[in-house]
């Protein structure tokens, strides 16, 4: 055999590249290769997949969807499972059948001296007992890089009155020095009948989850990459985390209250951020925050979580943010500027804004004339321009660029908005869509004249989602200069979300001309009704719905007859360079 595949790494590096049916016949060549094939096959693992290496007998399901272990394991079917999990990178504990936390602890306590998965680097559990919590505990190796852990947060109640499960996933985190990521995700079921008892133990739940949750932070000064989900937020705990070294990466989801207990909860204060590290997230260079809670209780620009974090991070080297929050139009222009001022040099950024749902804010309907007259007004409050993100054209290393806005919120960037984009000179992806269809009242400004400016604005463009007016015909003799120029355009992926389709012949030629290299052009979502909405109501409703519906199937189809025409164009194009 030849030197180079005595290397099992390499062997197994290049059978990575085969399929299913040539990686079986490999495996008979030689042990050198059995063993190589076994760690392709085996690198992620699941309860299920080991399951199946038991002979019959072993395991049954018994009463009420139980598995059981009827007979002790012995040593040769250990052995068995052993060779085959000592390959193993990655472990997935999903939804498993009541009985899988025993049956897998009998296997990992079989031969303590050795482990069962004495090369795993990735854990992802989702625990739902408190004895698939220790088995995770057994899991956790000195080579473990990667831990994701989804809770329901009810299942600690036991652990209030004895706090062992949880001190001993922080124990056997301690014996880890090369942990990088950690992924928590603590959420609260969903259902009416809860609200009583989260009134009743969320006090006690979040003081043990704050105080785990400080006890593994504590020890794990390696730490590169945090993401906590639906964890409340503790002034300890922020602390923790800003004192963490080498921490890179940083997404914090704070805890959505239940719809059924909104009224009955206290509001989140997110103020007072009292650091005692003289530089706090000192290595942090991307960090993404989800705000999205009604209570929270955050004046921007003197108090408040979002102004303080930015504070905190402003020496951090951020290249990266993504910033999901409740705002006013006022508030989030206060925010870009901010955050523009503060990192000159961020790569990307997504701002994702719903607007407050205690304002009284609602849309009224007006005619053309009055939009473009009411377009500067405070009237205007839920038509959101470049104005609002302009600060942000001053970072000129912006690769990535996604502003959304939900609910009553929508976009109105013109043509000339679009050229302003020259500032972004590296731009690869730039996303502006609102959540919902804006009102009928508000045209769309930005069309094929705004789409060529972007274009050549930004020469490294490759995704672009925005609603725009495909529909207008250009000039062929400006079309020709512009062809010119655009011969060269990267743009791949074009989303015009829910614009209307009315010539696909034109748009297809159009678009073959300025994004010769476009794959596809994608739209939606789609709005067509359920069959049930066009039975309820006035004639006059069910009337209106039906010729709603037949114009959402007119641009359906539109909207794949242009595809199917740029196909053949550039099949048209492909056969010509052949010649």
């Amino acid at each position: 055999m030849h030197p180079l595949f005595a290397s099992p790494a390499v062997l197994s590096r290049v059978l990575t590249h085969v399929d299913d049916d040539s990686l079986a016949a490999y495996a008979t060549v030689s042990r050198p290769f059995h063993e190589a094939a076994l760690a392709v096959v085996w690198r992620e693992a699941t309860p299920r997949k080991i399951w199946r290496l038991f002979p019959d007998g072993y395991l049954d399901m018994g009463s009420e969807d139980t598995l059981v272990l009827p007979v002790p394991i012995d040593g040769a079917t250990w052995d068995r499972v052993q060779q085959r999990t000592k390959h193993v990178r990655v472990f997935t504990y999903g939804r498993e059948p009541k009985g899988a936390p025993d049956c897998l602890l009998a296997l990992l306590l079989f031969r303590r001296s050795l482990p069962v998965f004495p090369r795993l680097l990735e854990v992802n559990f989702q625990i739902q007992s408190v004895d698939e919590l220790r088995v995770m505990c057994l899991l956790i190796s000195d080579e473990l890089r990667v831990l994701r852990c989804t809770m329901c947060i009810y299942d600690l109640v036991d652990e209030i009155q004895e706090p062992t499960s949880l001190m001993q996933l922080v124990a056997a985190l301690r014996e880890t020095s090369s942990l990088d990521r950690v992924d928590f995700h603590f959420f609260l079921p969903p259902g009416d009948d809860t609200a009583d008892d989260y009134l009743e133990y969320s006090a006690p739940l979040f003081a043990l989850l704050d105080r785990f949750l400080v006890g593994f932070l504590a020890d794990c000064p390696a730490l590169k990459e945090l993401s906590l989900k639906d964890v409340p937020y503790t002034a300890t705990l922020f602390k923790y985390i800003a004192c963490l070294p080498n921490l890179q990466e940083f997404d914090w989801k704070l805890q959505s209250p239940l719809d059924t207990i909104r009224s009955r909860r206290l509001p989140v204060t997110l103020s007072d951020l009292e650091i005692d590290d003289i530089t706090p997230f000192p290595s942090l260079r991307s960090w993404y925050l989800d705000l999205n809670l009604d209570e929270v209780v955050d004046a921007y620009p003197n108090d408040g979580f979002i102004a303080a974090f930015i504070d905190l991070t402003a020496y951090s080297p951020i290249r990266s943010i993504v910033l999901s929050w409740v705002a006013s139009k006022e508030y989030v222009r206060d925010v870009v500027g901010s955050i523009a001022l503060t990192w000159p040099a961020l790569r990307d950024v997504t701002l994702s804004i719903t607007p407050p749902l205690d304002d009284g804010l609602v849309h009224t309907h007006r005619s053309l004339g009055q939009v473009a007259a009411d377009a500067n007004t405070s009237q205007a409050w839920d038509r959101w321009t470049l104005q609002t993100f302009r600060p942000l054209l001053m970072c000129k290393n912006l690769q990535i660029v996604n502003l959304h806005v939900h609910l009553n919120y929508s976009f109105a960037f013109t043509d000339k908005d679009l050229s302003e984009m020259k500032a972004w000179p590296q731009l690869r992806s730039l996303s502006i869509m609102h959540a919902n269809d804006p009102c009928k009242c508000q045209q769309l400004q930005v069309t094929v004249m705004g789409l060529i400016a972007l274009l050549l604005a930004c020469p490294s463009l490759r995704e672009v989602s925005m609603e725009i007016d495909l529909n207008p015909a250009v000039h062929p003799n400006l079309l020709q200069v512009w062809t010119t120029n655009l011969a060269n355009s990267q743009l791949h992926h074009l989303r015009i979300g829910n614009a209307s389709i009315s010539k696909p012949e034109q748009i297809a030629s159009l678009l073959h001309s300025i994004v010769p290299n476009m794959e596809s052009l994608e739209f939606g979502p789609v709005r067509l009704p359920e069959a049930d909405a066009l039975q309820i109501g006035t004639d006059e409703d069910i009337a209106e719905k039906i010729a709603e519906t037949q114009v959402e199937l007119v641009r359906i189809k539109n909207a794949r007859a242009v595809n199917q025409l740029l196909k053949k164009l550039r099949n048209g194009k492909s056969h010509k360079r052949a010649r």
